[in-house]
């Protein structure tokens, strides 16, 4: 009676995950986040009153913009495990995780540039008004706070002002 009422209870669990995962969706987990960045750029670009050669402009920058820091990404977390082996190596010299650290504040600052070279070619492609309006919605939307910190942190920093206004 146990044996089969186990056998019973792991097949409903196969069959209510197989049929969970046929209905989460037709895409794929990376398809949907595209989707979804689809929906909100054209939500946003109504909301500015983009043009279709601005929506244009800005989707192939974008393209190019993301390309380039996905490449600088996998080339900083390359440089990044290559730093933790070495620090982890007994046998590493100073300089040989110098060399890596200088690498990855290389790979920073270009980031850091290619961001501020973003942010110059949207506002080349937007007008003022465009533009103040995309800032306002990034703050109400808490992406100049957030920048580039995992959401715990600032959410901590958050909730320790909290406190500390309550004391």
């Amino acid at each position: 009676m146990k044996k089969t009422t186990r056998s019973l209870t792991w097949m409903v669990a196969l069959s209510a995950t197989l049929i969970g995962c046929s209905l989460a969706g037709d895409y794929p987990v990376a398809e949907r986040g595209k989707a979804e960045r689809g929906s909100r750029f054209e939500a946003m670009a109504s909301r500015l009153n983009l043009t279709v050669e601005q929506k244009e402009q800005l989707k192939a920058h974008r393209e190019t913009q993301q390309q380039a820091m996905m490449e600088m990404h996998r080339a900083l977390k390359e440089k990044r495990a290559q730093f933790k082996q070495q620090l982890d190596n007994p046998d590493a010299t100073r300089e040989s995780v110098n060399a890596l650290a200088a690498d990855i504040k290389t790979l920073t600052g270009q980031m850091i540039d290619q961001r501020i070279d973003a942010v110059f070619a949207v506002r080349q492609i937007l007008t003022p008004d465009q533009f103040n309006q995309l800032r306002q919605a990034m703050q109400q939307r808490g992406g100049d706070e957030k920048g580039c910190r995992p959401f715990w942190l600032g959410k901590r920093r958050a909730n320790n002002e909290e406190n500390n206004q309550e004391e």
